[in-house]
């Protein structure tokens, strides 16, 4: 990894993208890849409980973040950055 502001996953450790890095679940401000995010709900509903952040456990509002995610992921193509 270079020291040019590449992020990994905390949880994967792999490099996140610019649709990743955009991904903002929880408002502690703890960041992970949508690849584990997506695992965490996927696991979360088999055991029928609610996804929570591995930093500070709230739940996430799965609503928001899918909406959040397919934004980043229809502008991570144009040169302009997504907002949360």
């Amino acid at each position: 990894m270079s020291d040019e502001g590449e992020k990994t996953c905390p949880l994967c450790a792999e490099e996140m993208d610019l649709t990743d890095q955009q991904l903002k679940p929880c408002k502690c401000g703890y960041e992970i890849c949508v690849w584990c995010w997506h695992h965490i709900m996927e696991m979360a509903e088999k055991d029928e409980t609610e996804g929570k952040c591995p930093a500070c456990r709230c739940a996430y509002d799965k609503d928001r973040i899918v909406g959040m995610a397919a934004n980043c992921e229809r502008l991570s193509s144009s040169p302009r950055s997504c907002s949360p």
